[in-house]
């Protein structure tokens, strides 16, 4: 067996974060409750567990540079990413259409799938879920790095790439999906 090192700040960071999660979402004003303007300042103190949680995801994926990227490797992926994504934004678009169907609110199921974009890559089955894109983004843009680690000419590329992200912003801006 091979012994791995765990670093206890990281840990410690990390129960923080579940910690403030909870926090953040207790008292959630979706749950259609008044909450006070202090509450929600005070909430903000806890906005950066979700942060730290793919900080760290990053962090600990661009350690294993280069990365051995293969077949297992996306479908593991799949598996812990991508599936429960597709599940739960399954789940909730099923729980929502009941929900407003039975209260007999159609324009909202209609405002549900108007922008099935939005529905499947930015959250928009649930706003709970929106860090799940960003997630496997940033998986695909570590395998790019991984590859961009060999280049010659990595300022280039590094330039076409940004380029490329401003241009791919301005086009979701435009599309209402920023």
């Amino acid at each position: 067996m091979s012994k791995t090192t765990r670093l206890n700040g990281i840990d410690l960071c990390r129960g923080l974060a579940a910690f403030a999660v909870i926090l953040v979402h207790s008292g959630d004003e979706t749950w259609g409750l008044p909450i006070t303007e202090a509450a929600i300042r005070f909430r903000y103190l806890f906005y950066f567990a979700v942060p730290f949680f793919l900080a760290a995801s990053f962090y600990f994926g661009t350690r294993k540079l280069p990365l051995k990227i293969d077949r297992h490797f996306w479908q593991k992926k799949f598996k812990r990413i991508v599936l429960p994504y597709l599940l739960w934004s399954l789940f909730y678009v099923v729980m929502k259409t009941t929900v407003f169907f039975f209260s007999n609110e159609m324009a909202e199921i209609g405002k549900l799938f108007a922008n099935p974009i939005s529905l499947l890559f930015f959250g928009g089955a649930s706003y709970h879920l929106y860090f799940m894109p960003l997630l496997l983004a940033g998986i695909v843009l570590l395998h790019a790095a991984n590859y961009l680690t060999k280049l010659p000419n990595q300022t280039i590329v590094l330039t076409i790439f940004s380029l490329i992200s401003l241009v791919a912003y301005q086009l979701l801006i435009n599309a209402g999906n920023d």
